[in-house]
Protein backbone atom coordinates (compact mmCIF):
# COMPACT_ATOMS: atom_id res chain seq x y z
CA UNK A 1 0.00 0.00 0.00
CA UNK A 2 1.19 3.25 -0.95
CA UNK A 3 0.78 6.43 1.21
CA UNK A 4 -1.19 9.52 0.00
CA UNK A 5 0.88 12.63 -0.34
CA UNK A 6 0.68 14.83 2.92
CA UNK A 7 -0.54 18.38 2.29
CA UNK A 8 -0.57 21.49 4.23
CA UNK A 9 -5.09 21.80 4.83
CA UNK A 10 -6.51 24.83 3.57
CA UNK A 11 -6.24 27.62 6.31
CA UNK A 12 -5.61 31.66 7.05
CA UNK A 13 -3.96 32.10 10.40
CA UNK A 14 -3.48 35.72 9.61
CA UNK A 15 -7.31 36.46 9.18
CA UNK A 16 -7.81 34.54 12.27
CA UNK A 17 -5.65 36.42 14.30
CA UNK A 18 -7.03 39.29 12.79
CA UNK A 19 -10.75 38.66 13.34
CA UNK A 20 -10.19 37.97 17.24
CA UNK A 21 -7.80 40.90 17.99
CA UNK A 22 -10.70 43.06 15.90
CA UNK A 23 -13.51 41.66 18.98
CA UNK A 24 -11.11 42.57 21.55
CA UNK A 25 -10.75 46.10 20.41
CA UNK A 26 -14.95 45.70 19.35
CA UNK A 27 -16.96 42.85 21.57
CA UNK A 28 -20.29 43.83 20.50
CA UNK A 29 -18.79 43.05 16.85
CA UNK A 30 -19.29 39.18 17.36
CA UNK A 31 -23.25 39.77 17.76
CA UNK A 32 -22.83 40.58 14.05
CA UNK A 33 -20.76 36.68 13.66
CA UNK A 34 -21.50 34.38 15.50
CA UNK A 35 -24.62 33.14 13.85
CA UNK A 36 -22.92 32.46 10.47
CA UNK A 37 -18.97 31.50 11.96
CA UNK A 38 -19.10 28.19 14.17
CA UNK A 39 -16.05 28.34 16.34
CA UNK A 40 -15.12 24.81 14.90
CA UNK A 41 -14.36 26.48 11.42
CA UNK A 42 -10.75 27.99 13.02
CA UNK A 43 -7.93 25.94 11.76
CA UNK A 44 -6.56 25.89 14.89
CA UNK A 45 -8.54 24.52 18.21
CA UNK A 46 -7.37 27.04 20.34
CA UNK A 47 -8.29 30.14 18.24
CA UNK A 48 -12.06 28.40 18.70
CA UNK A 49 -11.88 28.30 22.03
CA UNK A 50 -10.83 31.99 22.28
CA UNK A 51 -14.08 32.18 19.89
CA UNK A 52 -16.00 30.82 22.31
CA UNK A 53 -14.54 32.44 25.45
CA UNK A 54 -15.58 36.26 23.59
CA UNK A 55 -18.67 34.91 22.75
CA UNK A 56 -19.44 34.45 26.39
CA UNK A 57 -18.06 37.77 27.19
CA UNK A 58 -20.01 39.13 24.55
CA UNK A 59 -23.37 37.79 26.37
CA UNK A 60 -22.56 39.52 29.84
CA UNK A 61 -20.62 42.52 29.26
CA UNK A 62 -19.82 45.11 26.18
CA UNK A 63 -16.30 45.06 27.16
CA UNK A 64 -13.27 42.74 27.51
CA UNK A 65 -10.01 42.26 28.26
CA UNK A 66 -7.34 39.79 27.46
CA UNK A 67 -6.90 39.09 30.59
CA UNK A 68 -10.24 38.66 31.51
CA UNK A 69 -10.41 35.86 28.56
CA UNK A 70 -7.32 33.90 29.93
CA UNK A 71 -9.18 33.62 33.25
CA UNK A 72 -12.39 32.22 31.10
CA UNK A 73 -10.41 29.89 29.02
CA UNK A 74 -8.50 28.82 32.22
CA UNK A 75 -11.92 28.42 34.28
CA UNK A 76 -13.24 26.05 31.38
CA UNK A 77 -9.89 23.71 31.33
CA UNK A 78 -8.21 25.82 28.46
CA UNK A 79 -4.33 27.02 28.72
CA UNK A 80 -3.51 30.29 26.64
CA UNK A 81 -0.36 32.34 27.12
CA UNK A 82 -1.23 35.77 28.03
CA UNK A 83 1.27 36.68 25.36
CA UNK A 84 -0.49 35.24 22.45
CA UNK A 85 -4.08 36.92 22.92
CA UNK A 86 -2.12 40.53 23.05
CA UNK A 87 -0.42 39.13 20.13
CA UNK A 88 -3.68 38.86 18.24
CA UNK A 89 -4.78 42.16 19.36
CA UNK A 90 -1.77 43.47 17.72
CA UNK A 91 -2.96 41.98 15.05
CA UNK A 92 -6.39 43.40 15.04
CA UNK A 93 -8.02 44.79 11.74
CA UNK A 94 -10.37 47.30 11.61
CA UNK A 95 -11.89 46.73 8.13
CA UNK A 96 -15.28 44.49 7.70
CA UNK A 97 -15.48 41.94 10.79
CA UNK A 98 -17.95 40.14 8.19
CA UNK A 99 -15.30 39.69 5.59
CA UNK A 100 -12.94 38.33 7.54
CA UNK A 101 -15.62 35.71 8.82
CA UNK A 102 -16.67 34.63 5.71
CA UNK A 103 -12.73 34.46 4.79
CA UNK A 104 -12.36 31.85 7.52
CA UNK A 105 -15.28 30.06 7.03
CA UNK A 106 -14.63 29.57 3.62
CA UNK A 107 -11.33 27.74 4.16
CA UNK A 108 -13.05 25.70 6.48
CA UNK A 109 -15.24 24.22 3.90
CA UNK A 110 -11.91 24.38 1.56
CA UNK A 111 -10.59 21.92 4.38
CA UNK A 112 -13.47 19.85 4.40
CA UNK A 113 -13.31 19.12 0.73
CA UNK A 114 -9.62 18.58 1.67
CA UNK A 115 -10.15 15.89 4.46
CA UNK A 116 -12.75 14.34 2.09
CA UNK A 117 -10.32 14.41 -1.03
CA UNK A 118 -7.50 12.92 0.95
CA UNK A 119 -9.58 10.00 2.27
CA UNK A 120 -10.73 9.15 -1.17
CA UNK A 121 -7.06 9.32 -2.28
CA UNK A 122 -6.17 6.67 0.25
CA UNK A 123 -9.24 4.62 -0.76
CA UNK A 124 -7.75 4.84 -3.99
CA UNK A 125 -4.23 3.81 -3.35
CA UNK A 126 -5.85 0.95 -1.24
CA UNK A 127 -7.73 0.03 -4.63
CA UNK A 128 -11.15 0.13 -3.37
CA UNK A 129 -13.67 -0.26 -5.45
CA UNK A 130 -14.08 2.96 -7.61
CA UNK A 131 -17.91 2.76 -7.00
CA UNK A 132 -17.31 2.41 -3.24
CA UNK A 133 -14.60 5.62 -3.05
CA UNK A 134 -17.50 7.71 -5.39
CA UNK A 135 -20.24 7.09 -3.01
CA UNK A 136 -17.97 7.97 0.04
CA UNK A 137 -17.52 11.30 -1.86
CA UNK A 138 -20.55 11.69 -2.68
CA UNK A 139 -22.05 11.22 1.24
CA UNK A 140 -19.35 13.18 2.91
CA UNK A 141 -20.64 16.34 0.54
CA UNK A 142 -23.60 15.86 1.41
CA UNK A 143 -22.87 15.69 5.07
CA UNK A 144 -21.62 19.10 4.36
CA UNK A 145 -24.43 20.25 3.29
CA UNK A 146 -26.82 18.86 6.10
CA UNK A 147 -24.34 19.98 8.92
CA UNK A 148 -22.60 22.93 7.59
CA UNK A 149 -23.62 26.86 8.45
CA UNK A 150 -25.46 27.22 5.19
CA UNK A 151 -28.39 24.72 5.89
CA UNK A 152 -31.52 26.12 5.51
CA UNK A 153 -33.90 26.06 7.95
CA UNK A 154 -37.46 24.33 7.19
CA UNK A 155 -40.18 26.09 7.83
CA UNK A 156 -41.74 23.69 10.44
CA UNK A 157 -38.69 24.66 12.17
CA UNK A 158 -39.20 28.17 11.91
CA UNK A 159 -42.65 27.95 13.80
CA UNK A 160 -41.04 28.65 17.30
CA UNK A 161 -39.47 31.53 15.82
CA UNK A 162 -42.36 32.85 13.83
CA UNK A 163 -44.81 32.68 17.36
CA UNK A 164 -42.08 34.12 19.55
CA UNK A 165 -41.83 37.15 16.90
CA UNK A 166 -45.53 38.40 16.16
CA UNK A 167 -45.76 39.46 19.84
CA UNK A 168 -43.66 42.28 19.35
CA UNK A 169 -45.51 45.14 17.60
CA UNK A 170 -44.35 48.61 17.81
CA UNK A 171 -47.95 51.45 17.80
CA UNK A 172 -47.21 55.46 17.07
CA UNK A 173 -50.09 56.77 19.32
CA UNK A 174 -51.47 58.18 16.74
CA UNK A 175 -55.24 56.27 16.57
CA UNK A 176 -55.38 56.98 12.58
CA UNK A 177 -51.68 56.17 11.86
CA UNK A 178 -51.94 52.86 13.82
CA UNK A 179 -55.13 51.83 12.61
CA UNK A 180 -53.02 51.34 9.10
CA UNK A 181 -49.55 49.92 10.09
CA UNK A 182 -47.65 48.70 12.50
CA UNK A 183 -44.16 48.53 13.22
CA UNK A 184 -42.65 44.99 14.33
CA UNK A 185 -39.85 42.63 14.39
CA UNK A 186 -37.62 42.67 11.09
CA UNK A 187 -38.98 46.14 10.22
CA UNK A 188 -36.72 49.19 8.98
CA UNK A 189 -38.64 52.25 8.61
CA UNK A 190 -37.83 55.53 7.72
CA UNK A 191 -40.07 59.12 9.25
CA UNK A 192 -38.99 61.45 6.98
CA UNK A 193 -40.23 65.23 6.72
CA UNK A 194 -38.79 68.90 5.92
CA UNK A 195 -37.08 71.12 7.87
CA UNK A 196 -38.73 71.97 11.75
CA UNK A 197 -41.65 69.82 11.14
CA UNK A 198 -41.28 67.51 14.01
CA UNK A 199 -39.65 64.19 12.96
CA UNK A 200 -37.53 64.41 16.50
CA UNK A 201 -40.80 65.13 18.34
CA UNK A 202 -43.00 62.12 16.31
CA UNK A 203 -40.02 59.71 16.91
CA UNK A 204 -39.68 60.46 20.65
CA UNK A 205 -44.02 59.75 21.02
CA UNK A 206 -43.00 56.26 19.35
CA UNK A 207 -40.15 55.61 21.56
CA UNK A 208 -42.42 56.31 24.70
CA UNK A 209 -45.59 54.54 23.08
CA UNK A 210 -42.77 51.13 22.90
CA UNK A 211 -42.36 51.99 26.24
CA UNK A 212 -45.82 52.49 27.86
CA UNK A 213 -46.90 48.50 27.10
CA UNK A 214 -47.32 46.12 30.03
CA UNK A 215 -43.86 44.46 28.54
CA UNK A 216 -41.81 47.80 28.18
CA UNK A 217 -39.32 47.34 25.19
CA UNK A 218 -35.78 49.00 25.74
CA UNK A 219 -35.06 51.38 22.96
CA UNK A 220 -31.48 52.92 21.42
CA UNK A 221 -31.72 56.32 20.56
CA UNK A 222 -28.69 57.73 18.41
CA UNK A 223 -29.06 61.11 17.79
CA UNK A 224 -26.50 62.52 15.42
CA UNK A 225 -28.33 66.13 15.81
CA UNK A 226 -28.86 66.77 19.58
CA UNK A 227 -27.80 66.44 22.74
CA UNK A 228 -28.19 63.58 25.21
CA UNK A 229 -29.92 65.74 27.61
CA UNK A 230 -32.10 67.64 25.29
CA UNK A 231 -33.56 64.16 23.72
CA UNK A 232 -34.12 63.99 27.88
CA UNK A 233 -35.82 67.07 28.10
CA UNK A 234 -38.15 66.58 24.95
CA UNK A 235 -39.33 62.87 26.68
CA UNK A 236 -40.33 64.64 30.13
CA UNK A 237 -42.58 66.89 28.60
CA UNK A 238 -44.40 64.13 26.81
CA UNK A 239 -44.47 62.38 29.87
CA UNK A 240 -45.56 64.91 32.24
CA UNK A 241 -47.63 67.23 29.45
CA UNK A 242 -45.48 70.56 30.16
CA UNK A 243 -44.04 72.65 28.85
CA UNK A 244 -40.38 72.69 29.30
CA UNK A 245 -39.79 75.49 32.11
CA UNK A 246 -42.74 73.95 34.27
CA UNK A 247 -41.02 70.25 34.00
CA UNK A 248 -39.65 69.10 37.36
CA UNK A 249 -37.11 65.56 38.25
CA UNK A 250 -40.28 63.90 39.44
CA UNK A 251 -41.37 60.97 37.61
CA UNK A 252 -43.81 58.34 38.85
CA UNK A 253 -42.16 54.47 39.45
CA UNK A 254 -44.29 53.49 35.96
CA UNK A 255 -42.45 56.51 34.01
CA UNK A 256 -38.95 55.98 35.53
CA UNK A 257 -39.35 52.35 34.80
CA UNK A 258 -39.79 53.83 30.99
CA UNK A 259 -37.04 56.00 31.20
CA UNK A 260 -34.87 53.57 32.39
CA UNK A 261 -35.44 51.38 29.30
CA UNK A 262 -33.93 54.45 26.93
CA UNK A 263 -30.50 54.57 25.96
CA UNK A 264 -29.22 57.46 24.77
CA UNK A 265 -26.28 57.52 22.31
CA UNK A 266 -25.15 61.23 21.17
CA UNK A 267 -21.64 60.33 20.70
CA UNK A 268 -21.45 57.58 17.89
CA UNK A 269 -22.32 58.34 13.99
CA UNK A 270 -20.40 55.85 12.84
CA UNK A 271 -23.24 53.06 10.81
CA UNK A 272 -20.85 50.20 11.55
CA UNK A 273 -20.12 51.11 14.89
CA UNK A 274 -24.11 51.91 15.67
CA UNK A 275 -24.84 48.21 14.02
CA UNK A 276 -22.38 46.84 16.56
CA UNK A 277 -23.92 48.15 20.09
CA UNK A 278 -27.42 47.62 18.92
CA UNK A 279 -26.89 43.84 18.12
CA UNK A 280 -24.73 43.33 21.91
CA UNK A 281 -27.58 45.35 23.29
CA UNK A 282 -29.82 42.75 21.94
CA UNK A 283 -27.99 40.22 22.46
CA UNK A 284 -28.24 41.05 26.41
CA UNK A 285 -32.27 41.68 26.40
CA UNK A 286 -31.65 45.23 26.94
CA UNK A 287 -33.07 46.61 23.96
CA UNK A 288 -36.09 45.82 21.30
CA UNK A 289 -35.97 48.78 19.43
CA UNK A 290 -33.36 50.96 17.55
CA UNK A 291 -34.07 54.83 16.53
CA UNK A 292 -31.14 56.77 14.56
CA UNK A 293 -32.13 60.49 14.42
CA UNK A 294 -30.84 61.79 11.82
CA UNK A 295 -29.78 59.41 9.22
CA UNK A 296 -27.90 62.09 6.68
CA UNK A 297 -24.91 62.70 9.92
CA UNK A 298 -23.87 58.93 9.75
CA UNK A 299 -20.77 58.24 8.56
CA UNK A 300 -19.86 54.99 6.81
CA UNK A 301 -16.20 53.11 6.60
CA UNK A 302 -16.40 52.60 3.24
CA UNK A 303 -16.15 56.31 2.22
CA UNK A 304 -17.22 57.38 -1.28
CA UNK A 305 -17.34 61.08 -2.87
CA UNK A 306 -20.77 59.95 -4.17
CA UNK A 307 -23.89 60.38 -1.90
CA UNK A 308 -25.89 57.60 -3.58
CA UNK A 309 -23.26 55.28 -3.29
CA UNK A 310 -22.37 56.75 0.64
CA UNK A 311 -25.93 55.90 1.41
CA UNK A 312 -26.63 52.96 -0.37
CA UNK A 313 -24.10 51.32 1.91
CA UNK A 314 -25.40 52.47 4.93
CA UNK A 315 -28.96 51.74 3.85
CA UNK A 316 -27.38 48.09 3.24
CA UNK A 317 -26.25 48.07 7.16
CA UNK A 318 -29.05 49.01 8.54
CA UNK A 319 -31.27 46.56 6.66
CA UNK A 320 -29.14 43.75 8.00
CA UNK A 321 -29.18 45.49 11.70
CA UNK A 322 -33.17 45.45 11.14
CA UNK A 323 -33.52 42.32 11.26
CA UNK A 324 -31.92 41.60 14.51
CA UNK A 325 -33.94 44.49 15.83
CA UNK A 326 -36.46 47.08 14.32
CA UNK A 327 -34.67 50.04 13.38
CA UNK A 328 -36.60 53.49 13.08
CA UNK A 329 -34.72 56.33 10.95
CA UNK A 330 -35.39 60.04 10.96
CA UNK A 331 -34.48 61.36 7.49
CA UNK A 332 -34.47 65.03 5.72
CA UNK A 333 -36.72 65.39 2.48
CA UNK A 334 -35.63 67.42 0.16
CA UNK A 335 -36.31 71.52 0.08
CA UNK A 336 -40.00 72.10 -1.87
CA UNK A 337 -39.97 73.07 -5.64
CA UNK A 338 -41.63 76.19 -5.55
CA UNK A 339 -42.83 75.77 -8.90
CA UNK A 340 -44.94 73.07 -7.96
CA UNK A 341 -46.77 75.32 -5.71
CA UNK A 342 -48.02 74.25 -2.36
CA UNK A 343 -48.10 70.20 -2.41
CA UNK A 344 -47.48 67.79 0.12
CA UNK A 345 -44.44 65.72 -0.01
CA UNK A 346 -43.61 62.94 -1.93
CA UNK A 347 -41.70 59.45 -2.03
CA UNK A 348 -39.54 61.25 -4.84
CA UNK A 349 -38.46 64.25 -2.10
CA UNK A 350 -36.96 62.32 -0.04
CA UNK A 351 -33.13 62.51 -0.42
CA UNK A 352 -31.53 59.64 -2.64
CA UNK A 353 -35.06 58.09 -2.17
CA UNK A 354 -34.32 55.12 -4.49
CA UNK A 355 -32.64 53.59 -2.20
CA UNK A 356 -34.74 54.08 0.95
CA UNK A 357 -37.45 52.73 -1.23
CA UNK A 358 -35.76 50.12 -2.21
CA UNK A 359 -34.66 48.86 1.68
CA UNK A 360 -37.35 50.22 4.09
CA UNK A 361 -39.99 47.98 4.49
CA UNK A 362 -42.44 51.52 6.01
CA UNK A 363 -41.56 55.11 4.80
CA UNK A 364 -43.73 57.90 6.44
CA UNK A 365 -44.24 61.23 5.66
CA UNK A 366 -44.65 63.68 8.43
CA UNK A 367 -46.79 66.48 7.50
CA UNK A 368 -47.78 70.11 9.23
CA UNK A 369 -51.52 70.74 9.00
CA UNK A 370 -52.34 73.76 7.10
CA UNK A 371 -54.79 76.47 8.43
CA UNK A 372 -57.88 77.06 5.97
CA UNK A 373 -58.91 80.66 6.02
Amino acid sequence: MQNAPSLVPPNDTEAEKALLGHIFYDLEGIHEIRDILPPQAFYYPIHGKIYEALIDAASETSKTSTVEIRDRMKLAGHTVELFDLEEMVSKASFGDVRNLAEIILEKSRLRSLFNLGQKAMAESFSEHPSDSVIANLQSGVANMELTGSNRLPTALELIPEALKRRRTAFFFGFQGLDEICQFSEGDLGVLAARTSIGKTALATQIILQATRDQRPVGTLIVTTENQAWKVVRRALTHIQQRRWREVTAEVGGFDSARLANMWIDDRTVDVDAICSRARGMRARGEIGLVVVDLLKHCTDAQRSQNENLRLANMMRKFKRLAKDVPTLLIHQLSRPDKSKGNQPPQLTDLRESGHIEEDAQLRHRALRARKVA
